[in-house]
């Protein structure tokens, strides 16, 4: 259970591991029990620009972990607000990212999380100490596959006028994205998000070869 106190409101989140769902192989299952093991309980956030697929990978990816569970900060930003992203970007930037980042102030003590982050998370230089008490991934997907993605499913985004308008956003970002951790590019539009998960796993478990993260605390 995660509670969350912010601007006067008190939020519960039940948070449980993850369970493979039916058509996962047995081996990404295997290497997804893996990483979990190798990880010792430092949570996994997902960083990137709107529509690269941060949720749906990072439940994709909890799942394959097994012992993970899974949680979004924009998810959990509109719960504790009780209004939209929208609805809370038209009180003010500043008043969503102030939210934004009490979200991951409270939500970065918990262990074995995957948290997909919002797409300016990493914009906020204080934002980082939280990011980096875990291990940090980079979705990156190309330019065609982005505006492809927002195109077909254009949601509600405030920062976003035109489906094009995600290239330069992208570009003003991209140096700060690429503090993270590891890169995940993701070209191929055919690509389903297990298999982007079954990638992910793969690229952070070289990481980790090289870089065993430290055992949280307790």
């Amino acid at each position: 259970m995660v509670m969350l106190i912010l601007v006067g409101a008190a939020v519960s989140f039940e948070v449980s591991p993850g369970v493979p769902r039916a058509g996962v192989s047995v081996r990404a299952s295997e290497q997804g029990r893996l990483l979990a093991e190798r990880m010792r309980g430092v949570n996994l956030y997902l960083v990137g620009v709107m529509g690269s697929g941060k949720s749906v990978v990072g439940d994709s990816v909890c799942r394959k972990l097994g012992s993970y569970a899974f949680v979004d900060t924009d998810a959990m930003v509109e719960s504790a607000m009780k209004k939209s992203i929208p609805e809370i970007f038209a009180e003010g930037e500043e008043y969503f990212r102030d939210a934004e980042t009490a979200v991951l102030g409270q939500v970065s003590p918990y262990v074995r999380l995957v948290v997909a982050t919002g797409g300016g998370i990493v914009l906020r230089k204080s934002n980082w100490a939280s990011l980096q008490t875990g291990l940090v991934v980079f979705l990156d997907p190309d330019e065609e596959i982005l505006e492809a993605r927002l195109s077909a499913n254009p949601g509600d985004r405030p920062l976003l006028r035109d489906t094009s308008d995600v290239a330069s956003i992208l570009a003003a970002r991209r140096s700060l994205y690429e503090q993270a951790d590891v890169r995940v590019a993701v070209d191929d539009p055919g690509e389903t998000p297990d298999q982007t998960a079954d990638r992910l796993i793969q690229a952070v478990l070289r990481f980790i070869a090289d870089n065993p993260p430290k055992q949280p605390p307790s």
